[in-house]
């Protein structure tokens, strides 16, 4: 299966390193794609089968799944049509390495930041305190812009 490379709406103007899909859907079901840009995913109600790369995983409410660059994927889900009663919810950050580290480095050291970034050629899930702290981080971060966003994100 080979991915398509997919740009978002939200991208074509933004100057923003940092965009926010919250998806609400019947089923999760896209064609296998990739971003320019990396993408924390919290799975907020559904489950399915994730595909990053060339791992194919089990997901289901409550994973955080960490996406780098150009890595192609995909989460699909049994679809549900007409059920919106039961959605399958998902919030996406979308994060743009370049303009991140552009806007962060004259706040603070960001080498390790880009070291991230150029590693970050395969998925990571996120468990544990981590995923509490950064699940808790997102929800309070969806409702923010500009500069307290960024904030947030540091």
């Amino acid at each position: 299966m080979k991915p398509t490379f997919a740009l978002l709406p939200d991208f074509a103007t933004s100057q923003t390193p940092l965009v926010f899909k919250d998806m609400i859907r019947t089923g999760f079901a896209r064609d296998f794609h990739f971003v320019f840009d990396c993408l924390v995913v919290y799975i907020r109600s559904g489950a399915g089968t994730r595909i990053v790369g060339d791992s194919i995983e089990h997901f289901e409410a409550g994973d955080l799944t960490f996406v780098g660059p150009r890595v192609p994927h995909v989460w699909y889900s049994k679809p549900k049509p007409n059920d919106m009663d039961n959605p399958d919810v998902s919030v996406a950050l979308y994060i743009n390495p370049a303009k991140i580290v552009d806007h962060l480095k004259f706040f603070v050291d960001t080498q390790s930041l880009k070291y991230f970034f150029q590693q970050s050629t395969r998925g990571l899930s996120i468990i544990g305190t981590k995923k509490e702290v950064m699940t808790s981080l997102l929800q309070n971060m969806i409702h923010q812009k500009n500069v307290p966003l960024l904030a947030s994100f540091i």
